[in-house]
């Protein structure tokens, strides 16, 4: 996931802020995290059985925060999505 915000940045254009491999990158930050969030849960679900059959050991899989992380970055992604067709728009009116 580090590696694709890197190639975000290194991909930004002050000029046209809003572009569709800019808004691309964004929706795989948005896919990688919620991929993420749903094998923590898994992970969570597979250390309770652990749990329950008397295997001890304390590890926190953040399951909620990666799902909620992917939920905003969706969002922002489609806000982004929006700014690239705004600004597509305007290009041709121009």
């Amino acid at each position: 996931m580090f590696f694709i915000v890197i190639k975000l940045i290194s991909r930004f254009d002050e000029k046209f802020p809003f572009s569709q491999p800019i808004s691309d990158l964004i929706s795989k930050i948005g896919h990688v995290s919620l991929f993420t969030g749903f094998v923590a849960l898994i992970g969570t679900g597979f250390s309770k059985w652990l749990k329950s059959q008397s295997v001890s050991f304390n590890f926190d899989w953040s399951a909620d925060e990666f799902l909620l992380m992917a939920g905003v970055i969706f969002i922002i992604g489609l806000i982004y999505k929006r700014g690239v067709e705004i600004q597509s728009e305007n290009e041709l009116t121009i």
